[in-house]
């Protein structure tokens, strides 16, 4: 007995020495950290360095972070009315990430002060989460809302961008050493067009700007769009509507979700045991690794997978034909889908599925290919974004040579580690071409790539003038053909999908694990990728 609890005493004494370690350790980080900070500072004021960063969703914050760990000054403009991005943006019913939440998190701050309560968090739950961050380290002070960025152009003379914003119809121009553009690629809602579209007379409204005002209790509802945003919404409307057509294009892989609400005692052990968070988003990651290996190269297990499956959606859809729920294309080409309630609500006897297509609209409802004539009081357009926008003419950025981004995307759409084009210098874009995941979480390729900006920005505040960074072209080439070699091995190219851009090319997807792209990223930098120059515009 006497051994037993010297045992115990001796892994509780273990344990708080290993916590104490932990802190300690922290803290002497810490203190370098700031070491670092006030002497960056110092240098940013004398060399009058400041930082834009445009967009406040999870990439402009992670920027913000990194900006003010370094000393650097910042200033950022959102153009909604608060933090949050894409999810401040998306409010419909169901709304729900697909990343697990103690992944899809900042790694500074990877949960909030009350835990995350599922495994699979809601909207709500993530926006708090963003707010509490942005509390939590002061950067609501250095946001302005309601702003858009109107015009970016470089001044060659003083190696600055000139900016031009715009906020409640006025105009404002200023100068900014350094703009980093973290728009995120889900911020312009795409719905397609149909013949009679705009002579509907019911209410209709894209899930990105969900209409809180429209009632859907005993309406006749209209969905179209059956992937992402539609397999969350479609439970919660059919609880309400009195009919409901849901329109599906092509069929997704989906497959069962597992998701938990954790034990409060669960929930207060991750978020004050700094190690336990640790590990868990460890394991977490590491299982997300695993599944790019089985499943996005194709192979036997990936076969194995894909008949599982195949039986869960035969086995959850006996009312309907689940010949239209199986896709043709190979598991993994479009990204998988996962639910535990959109098969129940799509057999439930008010709701219809529709393969047929949509032909055109009318005033009171639509009629589809086959000819059928629907009526219906709302329709809701589940239909995705266009990824490819956000520099298609949101805002004009001219380079020093005079070259439009917008021209240089149409002939050339890669960036350098997703992050920087070339003839743009000290212009970054967080999550930019080829950083998407079919299978992990963009908040920690969004950190990657600040890994490699970090010294870049280290090499801009401590050279003896201030500078310009400029990727070269040819290491922006030399990039992306190694990228697109990779991307040949992967189950991407069997179909085709949004991870394509109008030629063809895959633009959005990284090939391989996220690690690897972290690898990457954290290289210490080669100069001669890089033209480096002084204010004056020698080069250094």
């Amino acid at each position: 007995m006497f051994t037993g609890y010297f045992n115990a005493y001796y892994f509780v004494a273990l344990l708080a020495s290993a916590g104490c370690g932990y802190l300690a350790l922290s803290k002497l980080r810490e203190a370098q950290k700031e070491k670092k900070r006030r002497a960056n500072a110092s240098k940013c004021k004398d060399k009058n360095i400041r930082a834009l960063i445009v967009g406040a969703g999870f990439s402009g914050i992670a920027t913000a972070l990194k900006l003010k760990e370094l000393g650097i000054p910042f200033e950022i403009v959102e153009r909604s009315a608060d933090v949050g991005g894409t999810w401040n943006d998306n409010q419909y019913p169901g709304c729900q990430c697909d990343i697990p939440s103690y992944l899809y998190s900042l790694s500074s701050y990877p949960t909030p002060k009350a835990g995350w309560s599922k495994h699979f968090s809601d909207q709500p739950e993530i926006l708090d989460y963003i707010k509490e961050v942005v509390s939590q380290f002061g950067l609501r002070q250095f946001m302005s809302f309601g702003t858009t960025l109107t015009s970016c152009c470089w001044d060659t003379k003083n190696g600055k961008w000139t900016i031009t914003t715009t906020k409640d119809g006025i105009d404002t121009t200023r100068s900014f050493t350094l703009v980093f553009a973290a728009t995120g690629p889900l911020n312009v809602p795409f719905v397609p067009e149909f013949e009679g579209k705009e002579l509907f007379k019911g209410a209709s409204m894209h899930t990105a700007l969900w209409d809180k005002t429209v009632n859907l209790k005993d309406k006749k509802v209209t969905v179209v769009g059956s992937a992402a945003s539609a397999i969350q919404l479609i439970p919660f409307v059919a609880d309400l509507a009195k009919e409901m057509h849901v329109f599906q294009r092509t069929p997704n892989w989906l497959a069962p979700k597992f998701d938990v609400t954790y034990y409060s005692w669960v929930r207060f052990a991750l978020a004050y045991i700094p190690f336990l968070q640790t590990a868990l988003r460890f394991g977490i990651f590491l299982r997300q690794e695993i599944a790019v290996k089985l499943l996005m190269r194709g192979g036997t297990a990936a076969d194995k997978i894909q008949k599982d499956v195949i039986h869960f959606i035969k086995s959850s859809n006996p009312t309907i034909d689940s010949e239209k729920l199986i896709p043709t294309y190979k598991m993994g080409c479009k990204r998988i889908l996962m639910s535990n309630t959109f098969f129940p609500a799509l057999n439930k006897p008010h709701v219809h599925l529709n393969t047929d297509g949509i032909d055109r609209f009318t005033e009171t409802g639509l009629i589809t290919k086959k000819g059928d004539v629907i009526d219906t009081d709302v329709v809701i357009w589940a239909t995705g974004f266009d990824i490819r926008s956000t520099f298609k003419g949101a805002f004009t950025c001219i380079g020093p040579d005079g070259t439009k981004l917008t021209e240089y995307l149409k002939e050339n759409s890669d960036a350098f580690l997703g992050a920087s084009f070339s003839k743009f210098p000290n212009l970054f874009t967080m999550l930019g071409p080829n950083t998407g995941l079919g299978h992990n979480s963009v908040v920690y390729m969004c950190e990657a790539q600040l890994l490699h900006i970090e010294q870049l920005l280290e090499r801009l505040v401590n050279s003896p003038e201030g500078t310009s960074i400029t990727v070269n072209s040819k290491t922006v080439e030399d990039y992306n053909t190694e990228i697109q070699n990779e991307l040949k091995d992967y189950v991407w190219n069997g179909c085709s999908s949004w991870y394509r851009n109008e030629n063809g090319k895959i633009d959005s997807l990284y090939p391989g694990t996220a690690y690897s792209f972290q690898r990457r990223c954290q290289k210490p930098v080669n100069w001669s990728q890089y033209t480096v120059k002084t204010g004056a515009g020698s080069k250094l």
